[in-house]
């Protein structure tokens, strides 16, 4: 319905340019909008007010100009009127709200191609939690705005995929070793000091060292995965036979070298932990096409070391290696190889970012925690220093979730192990709640999950508010079908009983999907998902109030095209949610 009145309207402009009533340098975005008073106009635009600050002309010349040079045999505008200092409204012919309501019941209504014009290949790092504890809220925020961003990405057109980044190397992979070989040796009855600050204290390390003393009674897990990442050297048959067979007391003399036991202990834990975060991943609807870890990039830090040097950003200065991040206007440089001829966690980062682009990517996406703002500058100026455009990366932070229950906050505590986690979380809550609170605020705003609101059943959580109207239809669906009431096909149903403004008001709210979904794909932004969800079960509810749907049989025509209007309207309400990775029940 938009795309049309905006085609309508650049021809317009077109037209006026022809005839040398208005110079236009280009035709300009043109935004569009339901007028918030019911019946003052089916659609709106203050392109007119725009065009008239950049021309330096009154806007009431500038909306002439476009009104009376719309093309008039449009089919979809019956009245159009100036009003204020510029507004354009729109009414339309009854015929355009048939035609429209047509288009909608046959499935998902993709936008005008902007975001999907180019088709790009768009890969999506997010999540990324340390494999050193299980998935908490803030993993499980990014984990919703990861996903329903790919989601959006392919209802555009784009190819998207979904990453998740495993730091497996470091001095936090090492203390999570010794905090699983303290607590292994807790269980055979032996005294342990008490754990360092950044050793890891929760329970799940407990388990972990159970798992292994128990000797890995779910040892497939080790099998693929474990050998791809870190080889046949410490997922052997033997190793694993050996305890299976119960020989759990041998792990420390049979793998007495500490360097070698440390390694044994962390890639185990690792392993481990990876897949109890897969497993709470796929609970949330959430699948990853890959799962890259840090070990796996080989030499690949000292290969982009070399192009930086080759391309002149690189320098030595007291013992270290340094990369020239200034030039694309970080604050400092930044150290890429220490003195002592260790690697910084950033020329990992680097290295990892030149990976994407070989394997063919065109647009790098990264979710991150609100702890790596100064991440961003250093990371897009290693972009362009190895000669990709700026624009390839886009970085965004996801604000941190604090739990409210009872008015009052929840205490988070990863080190002392005191924090709720994902999965304590969908307990508590459910999939459909956790996602939908998730994605129902800007992603840079700090958020307050209310744990009671989700929970409640009634008109007061947007969620239950969004899914009622949805079962509801669905309810009526059941009731016309028990009734004998058929539902037309698209092409057989007569629509012109329809001419009630509340029956307008609803399919001019569901004509809106395609903007809605361009608007929070281009912005990165999900939240207008729910917000549009929100006011279309509040559209759909006013028109139940005003429109019975099955009435009296001699008005069966009337009941018929109400039946596949809101028919239609269930089918955009589940499309909506499912973009959100949230289910539509047809019962509550």
């Amino acid at each position: 319905m938009e795309n049309k009145v905006r085609i309508l309207l650049e021809k317009a402009l077109l037209n006026a340019q022809e005839k040398g009533l208005l110079t236009l340098p280009e035709v300009p975005a043109i935004a569009l909008e339901l007028p918030k008073e019911k019946g003052r106009a089916d659609l709106s635009t203050n392109v007119a007010m725009i065009l008239a600050k950049k021309l330096k002309v009154p806007p009431g010349l500038v909306a002439k100009a476009i009104v009376e040079n719309l093309p008039n045999d449009n089919h979809v505008i019956e009245k159009v009127d100036v009003a204020g200092p510029g507004f354009i409204n729109f009414f339309f012919f009854n015929e355009f709200f048939q035609e429209t309501l047509r288009e909608i019941s046959s499935g998902i209504q993709k936008p005008t191609p902007k975001v999907s014009q180019k088709g790009e290949k768009i890969l999506l790092e997010f999540v990324g939690a340390n494999p050193t504890g299980p998935l908490n809220v803030v993993n499980a925020r990014a984990a919703a705005l990861g996903d329903t961003l790919a989601r959006l990405f392919e209802v555009t057109g784009d190819h998207a995929e979904r990453e998740f980044y495993v730091n497996d190397e470091g001095s936090q992979i090492e203390n999570l070793a010794r905090s699983v070989e303290a607590r292994y040796l807790e269980l055979d009855g032996k005294t342990i000091p008490e754990f360092p600050e950044d050793w890891y204290a929760g329970e799940y390390v407990k388990d972990l060292a159970k798992f292994i003393r128990d000797g890995f009674p779910k040892p497939e897990i080790f099998g693929t995965e474990g050998k791809k990442i870190y080889g046949e050297s410490i997922f052997t048959k033997e190793r694993l036979a050996l305890l299976r067979e119960g020989f759990k007391d041998k792990l420390f003399t049979k793998i007495s070298d500490e360097k070698t036991r440390l390694q044994f202990l962390a890639r185990t834990a690792v392993i481990y932990m990876v897949n109890s975060q897969r497993s709470v991943l796929e609970r949330f609807r959430l699948v990853f096409q890959s799962w890259f870890f840090q070990s796996q990039l080989g030499d690949s830090v000292d290969k982009s070391i070399a192009v930086l040097k080759e391309h002149g950003h690189i320098y030595e200065q007291d013992g270290a290696i340094w990369f020239r991040s200034t030039t694309f206007h970080d604050d400092k440089d930044r150290v890429l190889i220490r003195q002592d001829g260790r690697p910084t966690y950033f020329s990992a980062d680097i290295a990892y970012h030149a990976y994407k682009k070989k394997r063919g990517f065109d647009r790098l996406i990264d979710l991150l925690g609100p702890d790596h703002h100064g991440y961003i500058a250093r990371t897009k100026a290693a972009i362009q220093a190895l000669g990709y455009p700026e624009d390839t990366l886009e970085i965004y932070l996801i604000q941190l979730v604090t739990l409210m229950s009872g008015g009052k906050p929840l205490r988070m505590s990863k080190r002392a192990g005191e924090f709720i986690t994902m999965e304590e979380l969908l307990d508590e809550v459910g999939i459909d709640a956790a996602r939908w609170y998730f994605l129902n605020r800007h992603r840079d705003t700090h958020l307050e999950f209310d744990l009671d609101l989700a929970k409640l059943q009634s008109d007061e959580n947007p969620l239950y508010y969004v899914q009622y109207a949805h079962a509801r239809i669905a309810s009526i669906l059941r009731a016309a079908s028990e009734q004998g009431v058929k539902l037309a096909s698209a092409s057989s149903i007569d629509l012109t009983p329809l001419v009630h403004a509340a029956e307008k008001e609803l399919i001019k709210k569901m004509a809106q999907i395609p903007s809605i979904i361009r608007l929070a794909a281009e912005s990165r932004e999900p939240h207008h998902l729910t917000r549009y969800a929100v006011e279309l079960a509040r559209t759909f509810h006013s028109f139940y109030t005003e429109c019975r749907v099955l009435g009296d049989p001699s008005e069966k025509k009337v009941s018929q095209a109400r039946l596949f209007l809101v028919a239609s309207c269930k089918k955009v309400l589940a499309e909506i949610l499912g973009l959100m990775g949230i289910s539509s029940p047809d019962k509550m």
